[in-house]
């Protein structure tokens, strides 16, 4: 019975030392936090488009045949296309559940200016960083004045 005391008294000897420890790092890991907070600028009042970090403009270039779909390089700059040319219609593999990138959807469309339209992109990233800027092309079909546009797409 005298082992037993002893040894229950070692134990919560050993447990009380240990929460204080503990206590003491989250203390000190609050401190190091609460010190960072200062660091933590806020995202509204940076403007994105002012850094030169996307890749250059291009010259557009479409080499393909009228009746194909456009094949023009993705940086290539915004350039008019004829509305008759068809766009790519290969269907979307959703088989490839491993793939590193996947683009979800596209939502969110509004056009705040003639010269400008803004849309939302949901990516998943699988075992990849994630990257800083995306860049593809749209079509963008204008029915009233019977335009469309290559559009390059600058996603941040």
């Amino acid at each position: 019975m005298k082992k037993l005391f002893s040894f229950l008294f070692f134990f919560f000897l050993f447990t009380i030392i240990l929460s204080n420890k503990q206590k003491q790092k989250i203390n000190e890991n609050e401190t190091d936090i609460a010190d960072t907070d200062s660091d933590i600028i806020d995202l509204e009042d940076t403007d994105f488009y002012e850094d030169e970090t996307s890749l250059p403009v291009e010259v557009y270039d479409d080499n393909s045949p009228v009746t194909a779909p456009e094949s023009a390089n993705a940086v290539a700059a915004n350039a008019l296309v004829n509305m008759d040319k068809p766009v790519s219609v290969t269907p979307k593999n959703k088989n490839m559940k491993n793939a590193k990138i996947h683009l979800m959807k596209i939502y969110n469309f509004n056009s705040t200016t003639s010269e400008k339209m803004a849309f939302n992109a949901l990516f998943y990233f699988f075992g990849k960083p994630i990257a800083r800027i995306i860049i593809f092309r749209l079509r963008v079909n204008d029915q009233q004045e019977r335009l469309a546009y290559s559009a390059r797409t600058d996603c941040f």
